[in-house]
């Protein structure tokens, strides 16, 4: 390969290294199906307990905005909260939402997946190839998504190839992307 006229190759995951159809197929249908127990199990840890709050300010915002279909999410004294919390977290999926509590969430979840080889990641045929040729050339690549980073370094470092594509050297949420665009 000869040496590309770039000094940094940025990538985003869906549809560049990784089919659009594994995020839909896989990641958010097992993110879904294992929302109501993972709640139920970690509930009252630290880190989900900071995402629940980014959840209820999501909530307030999306209330104040005054958007249509939004599930009712019961107040935190109510035994019904956790299961209102559940339904506002599932109507996000539907919605195809970004929020940051529920990408948090989610990356939280598939964590246990890919831990225990119930995910694979899967990246296209030619991406441990090209990562490969741009480390050698000293290019940095860096991978951009709307996912979490967690979940970045999830789908990368559980793949079949693995040792292919740790030349991966960065990664930027959407949040944090847009936090460095504004600069």
């Amino acid at each position: 390969m000869a040496q590309p006229n770039y000094d940094v190759l940025l990538l985003d995951i869906e549809g560049t290294t990784t089919p659009i159809t594994f995020v839909y197929d896989v990641l958010f249908p097992y993110a879904r199906s294992h929302m109501k127990d993972f709640l139920s199990t970690h509930w009252d840890e630290d880190t989900v307990q900071q995402d629940l709050q980014l959840i209820q300010q999501q909530y307030n915002t999306d209330k104040d905005e005054g958007i249509d279909s939004l599930p009712a999410l019961a107040t935190p004294d109510s035994p019904m909260y956790k299961e209102s919390v559940l339904g506002y977290l599932l109507w996000q999926m539907d919605n195809d939402r970004k929020t940051t509590g529920l990408k948090s969430l989610q990356g939280k979840i598939w964590k246990r997946g890919f831990e225990s080889g119930e995910i694979k990641g899967v990246v296209f045929d030619d991406i441990p190839e090209v990562f490969e040729l741009h480390k050698q050339q000293d290019i940095p690549i860096y991978i951009y998504s709307s996912g979490s980073i967690q979940a970045q370094k999830l789908l990368f470092g559980h793949i079949r190839r693995r040792s292919q594509v740790k030349s991966r050297r960065a990664s930027f949420s959407f949040t944090l992307l847009t936090l460095v665009s504004l600069l």
